[in-house]
């Protein structure tokens, strides 16, 4: 027994902070990508000339994201990748000492690892990563400040909130979890006063966090830049509906909506099997488990036939479905746990909080759920010990087997898909199976990193003509979904858009920035699969222009196509 006491002791201590450090950490060097992931590496290289609303928007992730390029090889994309991983694994540490003094540590880890596998999201978007890692500060320093009744923690979760609206805007909506505090008192029996004395305290430190950036915003940008910024956010809208409040709230509904179909099926394997336990005989029950246990192969081999997974892991369908119904398991963990006055108050109040997050994680983003899966650190482990606790509440009645049978699957699925995923993934590089073996030896920022051979062989050929006509420290505009050029090729945006194909760009904004131009801008093109972006008014636009001002095609492999002036 006491082996088995110092086992656990180094487990605990020593085995689990350490591989929940280093798990994110695996795999870094793989996938080459200038879309999403270097959309933000080139805000950070150029912020403090970045102009444009986006640079105010998401102010604290591009200052984050300046300074760890500072730090050595910072400036190469397999050192920003380092750097922005172990933000996932502060948030796997931070939230496993958090939970492991209240369940045990085994079940925080597995829910960790299972959080750490489904963060699908490139960790150098630090607008999104520092909004999870700040988000889940608050909760924790919400739950210790109320259980606790320690003010200054409760002033310390304001600052961090107001932070994080500074990280990105729309994280206001994370203001919601005051109801937390309002939630608390009422089941300690505390006074309307007292209650909204706390939460003045997480005011306080919320217009703390909020006003110091927003000073130094004024500072950089001038006193009406932050405001005039909103205006810009709105006309989203009108570009992009997706990023409309409506789009936003719909598309999550949508997508639980989808994962229905899917749940039902699962609720008819429940309902059977609650019938076949109740008509039983007593002394047939274990043997009946073994056969029940035995038809989940089955239903899995459904699925996977009905198209509602895949094994092939380097795409999201691997794990989506499977996460979505673990969405459904975490939901319905924290409305009985909410709504069961036999669990702890401090167990309620977690619930609750966690709840609340994935209520809220979404607002912001035009992605539906996928928020809610790349920030399950408190939720995963939650979700698995409200179901350890079902399983030995329930161990003695047959009729309830279905259902814990079917939440296993769930759990385990999403255990297994996860880790597959996470060993296999990289955005954007590879999601169709090809082999990342090849590297670009002719430049100093891709050093280290695997990509597909044809990449690589587009990528060389773009970054050896750049290099020897010395484009670098030139303007440059980017067309077809290929912001990440200005980074690798240390050119600044000649627009106030890195990425002016994107919809939030409004053409005639766009028509007018281009007569505005000065001399020596370079024009890339990217070639998806080979093919020129589609004719759209601001391909027009841009094509009008290069006409105009005598640019010449300099330079074109399968994936690039160069644009320069003709006297050049």
């Amino acid at each position: 027994m006491d082996k088995r006491k110092r086992l656990t002791k180094i487990l605990e201590k020593f085995i689990f902070p350490c591989l929940l450090l280093i798990y994110p950490l695996l795999w870094v060097n793989q996938g080459i990508d200038v879309s999403d992931p270097m959309y933000s590496l080139t805000n950070f290289r150029f912020f403090p000339e970045l102009k444009g609303s986006w640079a105010i928007a998401t102010y604290l992730a591009n200052v984050a994201g300046w300074l760890l390029m500072k730090l050595p090889f910072g400036g190469t994309l397999l050192g920003i990748s380092f750097y922005t991983r172990l933000v996932i694994s502060a948030m796997a540490l931070l939230s496993y000492y958090f939970l492991k003094g209240k369940m045990p540590a085994w079940v925080v880890f597995t829910g960790e690892i299972i959080a750490i596998s489904f963060c699908w999201c490139p960790t150098t978007i630090l607008y999104n990563y520092l909004t999870y890692f700040l988000f889940l500060a608050v909760c924790i320093l919400l739950y210790r400040g109320l259980i606790w009744n320690r003010p200054g923690l409760l002033i310390w979760a304001g600052v961090c909130l107001g932070l994080n609206v500074m990280v990105r805007t729309p994280n206001i909506a994370e203001a919601i979890l005051i109801i937390a505090v309002f939630f608390y008192g009422k089941l300690c029996g505390k006074s309307a006063q007292e209650m909204w004395k706390q939460a003045g305290f997480c005011v306080a430190g919320f217009l703390a966090g909020f006003l110091g950036v927003f000073l130094v915003i004024c500072i950089q940008y001038g006193p009406g830049a932050y405001f005039g910024m909103f205006g810009s956010l709105a006309g989203y809208t009108a570009t992009d509906e997706s990023y409309s409040p409506f789009s936003m709230i719909t598309s999550i509904f949508a997508a639980y909506g989808k994962t229905m179909v899917w749940l039902m099926v699962i609720a008819v394997c429940v309902l059977a099997g609650w019938i076949f336990f109740h008509i039983l005989p007593k002394r047939f029950h274990t043997a009946g488990k073994i056969i029940y246990c035995l038809c989940i192969p089955v239903l899995i081999r459904l699925f996977w036939g009905r198209g509602m997974f895949t094994f092939t892991y380097y795409n999201y369908r691997s794990i989506y479905e499977w996460g979505m119904l673990f969405l459904y398991l975490v939901l319905i963990s924290c409305v009985v746990c909410i709504g069961n006055s036999r669990f702890f108050r401090r167990d309620r109040l977690l619930a609750l909080i966690i709840l609340l997050s994935v209520a809220v994680l979404p607002i912001g983003s035009n992605n539906d759920t996928m928020p809610n899966l790349n920030c399950l650190f408190l939720a995963a482990p939650f979700t698995l010990w409200m179901l350890g606790k079902y399983i030995r509440r329930m161990r003695r009645k047959p009729e309830a087997f279905p259902v814990t049978a079917m939440s296993v699957m769930v759990a385990g699925m999403v255990l297994i898909q996860g880790m597959g995923f996470h060993s296999h993934f990289a955005f954007g590089d590879g999601i169709y199976g090809e082999k990342r073996d090849a590297k670009i030896e002719n430049s100093y920022i891709l050093k280290g990193m695997k990509t597909r051979s044809l990449n690589a062989e587009q990528l060389t050929g773009l970054l050896g003509y750049a290099g020897q006509n010395g484009l670098s420290g030139r303007p440059l505009i980017t067309f077809g979904n290929a912001p990440g050029l200005h980074f690798l090729l240390d050119m600044p945006p000649g627009l106030t858009h890195a990425w002016p194909d994107l919809d939030t760009y409004p053409a005639v904004q766009m028509k007018e920035e281009l007569e505005q131009l000065g001399e020596g801008t370079v024009v890339i093109f990217y070639k998806e699969n080979g093919e020129l972006p589609g004719n759209s008014e601001k391909m027009q636009a841009l094509m009008g222009w290069l006409d105009k001002e005598n640019y010449i095609p300099v330079f074109e492999n399968e994936g690039y196509l160069i644009y320069n002036i003709g006297s050049e």
